[in-house]
């Protein structure tokens, strides 16, 4: 049987961080979607996302219009995506010109 490298056995413990900044994050799991949101750990006032914890994990939402946010339980939090100071530029990429349909060669 093959050996198995250890980088792909070792897992990260600790703590989340940003991969870019490096700051301290948490990950709020989408009661709707349940995907994994990343957002800064203090709740503000102005936060984009309505979570609350359960267990040792925060569950909750992206606020909308379709889902305003609510009160106590649930906190408001920044998503890190806005944060981020080393977040990548928000320029948008061209979009490549489509193939030619068979009729217009």
């Amino acid at each position: 049987m093959p050996r198995r490298s250890r980088s792909r056995t070792v897992r990260k413990t600790g703590p989340a961080t940003c991969d870019s900044c490096g700051a301290r994050i948490v990950f709020v799991k989408m009661t709707y979607t349940g995907g994994r949101v990343p957002c800064d750990p203090l709740p503000v006032a102005d936060g984009n996302v309505c979570a609350r914890q359960i267990g040792a994990g925060f569950h909750g939402f992206v606020i909308s219009k379709d889902h305003p946010a609510v009160g106590a339980p649930y906190q408001r939090y920044a998503a890190h995506f806005g944060t981020c100071p080393d977040r990548p530029a928000s320029t948008p990429k061209p979009r490549p010109d489509p193939p030619p349909a068979l009729f217009d060669l």
